[in-house]
């Protein structure tokens, strides 16, 4: 059984994303196991996400802010940039969020869609931000 048959089968998908199986950078481990485990963690961030939109989260902060963190220590900056486009353009306002946290947390413009509201409630919500 080759590698990609195997991850394939533990993701339950037909077809591996390779380009995210080469940008792959886990310092802790390379395993396969490890890759699926991290996989999870976009549709995590996706769950997280629809949360906020449908307003079903009181204050999923510290979730969003360390998957995005594992995300973007594992896939890189080039890394999130490629999950976003093929992770989270199911829906314009999915899209949108996921922006505003590239945005809030690294200050890149993937797109100029990005949600005030979304930026408001980070802003509100982060408990790392400085306060006088």
């Amino acid at each position: 059984m080759t590698i990609i048959h195997e991850i394939r089968k533990k993701l339950k998908v037909k077809q591996i994303d390779r380009e995210l199986l080469y940008i792959y950078n886990n310092p802790d481990s390379s395993a396969v196991s490890e890759f699926v485990k991290d996989c999870e963690i976009i549709h995590a961030l996706r769950k997280s996400l629809k949360k906020v939109i449908n307003e079903k989260a009181n204050s999923p902060f510290l979730s969003i802010y360390n998957q995005y963190i594992t995300l973007r220590n594992i896939f890189h900056l080039n890394g999130l940039i490629i999950i976003g486009i093929k992770y989270f353009t199911e829906s314009e306002k999915l899209f949108e969020y996921y922006n505003s946290l590239l945005f809030y947390f690294d200050g890149i413009k993937m797109s100029n869609r990005r949600s005030t509201e979304f930026l408001k409630w980070l802003e509100k919500e982060n408990p790392f931000k400085y306060s006088e």
